[in-house]
């Protein structure tokens, strides 16, 4: 039956898991597998343990297959019309409901409630978290896992986002976070075109003696990051920009060019949908390598963790969630992300959500 299918392929993968740590997964004659079944194999191998990098990528290889096979096999072989599929089972109503006061987007709450519906019955209950990661792991798969090769070996990175994002603020956390012991950080600022636009990053500097630069002129970024001298990490502020400033997207674009900066996108989480989609949407000519979202405390709605970065393919590198300059920043985790769109763990910022 699939359902010995399936526990078999779990014992094969935990067997060879048992005598090195990365093993490869393929599944043989996958093409003349009906594509429901095939979900659930990769269900069994990659869903019921923590997902590495090499299995989310995985993920996303047997996902673009599904894509392009939904594709193809109606141009040859067209099914007959289907039935209005039906409702997902009742008792699956309550999951169902937070997700929607979540906000999560309703393309992705349909994938999710029917990779649980047809959940194998070896992962239990997979909506009771006493019996079963199963729901928690369908949630966190949905979030990219994978930035762009070499995004992980960068030194520098620049923050960018709209104006009121918390950009310098984010900056100085992880400053101060960094302390004794941690990587050792400069601190350089694009952002002097606004007032006040460097005196966070510079008082934050001073406090902590932290090498500090501001970039002015075209080439100013270069000149200030050679000026920091010898550092593990050094982070980029730049001036907050709204979605139609495209002249000043476009100077800040010409700033960045040629130097080996990372962008991370800073986005505030209590934004609205669509605002927060036409913002991102503002900034994708900077080809961003992560998200950073903030102000976490200001929001009930969370579905945007998951929302956002689905659709941009960008992975979530950090949760923002206070005004302290030590402690409110968190670095994000798929499973953190979707603990909290889940209620399994408390708001960050201290909300019951």
């Amino acid at each position: 039956s699939r359902d010995e299918v399936l526990a078999e392929i779990a014992r094969g993968v935990a067997a060879c898991r048992s005598l090195c740590a990365e093993i490869e997964f393929s599944a043989e004659d996958a093409t003349r597998t009906e594509l429901d079944f095939l979900q659930e194999v990769v269900a069994a191998v990659v869903e019921r343990e923590e997902p590495s990098d090499g299995l989310m990528r995985l993920r996303a290889e047997v996902a673009l297959l599904r894509r392009e096979l939904g594709i193809l096999v109606p141009a040859s072989n067209p099914p007959p019309p289907a039935a209005a599929p039906p409702r997902v089972n009742d008792r699956f109503a309550p999951i169902e409901a937070r997700l929607v006061r979540q906000g999560l987007e309703p393309g992705l709450l349909d994938r999710l409630l029917t990779m649980i519906e047809r959940a194998p019955t070896s992962e239990g209950d997979p909506i009771d978290p006493a019996r079963s990661e199963y729901c928690r792991n369908a949630l966190a798969g949905l979030l990219p896992g994978v930035g762009p090769p070499g995004a992980g070996r960068a030194r520098c990175f620049a923050f960018v986002g709209p104006s009121g994002a918390g950009k310098s603020t984010t900056l100085a956390k992880l400053a101060e976070q960094s302390g004794a012991g941690g990587p050792r950080l400069g601190l350089v600022s694009l952002d002097g075109g606004r007032p006040g636009g460097t005196e966070v990053l510079a008082r934050t500097a001073e406090r902590l003696k932290l090498p500090f630069a501001e970039a002015r002129g075209p080439q100013g970024l270069l000149r200030a990051l050679e000026s920091i001298g010898t550092t593990d990490r050094i982070l980029v502020d730049t001036a907050g920009l709204g979605p139609r400033e495209s002249a000043a997207l476009h100077v800040l674009r010409e700033k960045l060019r040629g130097a080996p900066v990372g962008v991370h996108l800073v986005l505030p989480a209590n934004l609205e949908a669509e605002s927060l989609a036409r913002a991102a949407r503002s900034f994708r000519e900077l080809r961003p390598s992560a998200i950073v979202f903030t102000k976490l405390d200001e929001t009930e709605r969370l579905g945007s963790l998951i929302n956002l970065p689905a659709a941009l393919d960008l992975p979530v590198a950090a949760l923002a969630h206070g005004p302290s300059l030590r402690g409110d920043l968190t670095p994000a985790s798929r499973h953190l992300i979707a603990d909290l769109v889940l209620g399994r763990r408390r708001p960050l910022g201290g909300r019951d959500g």
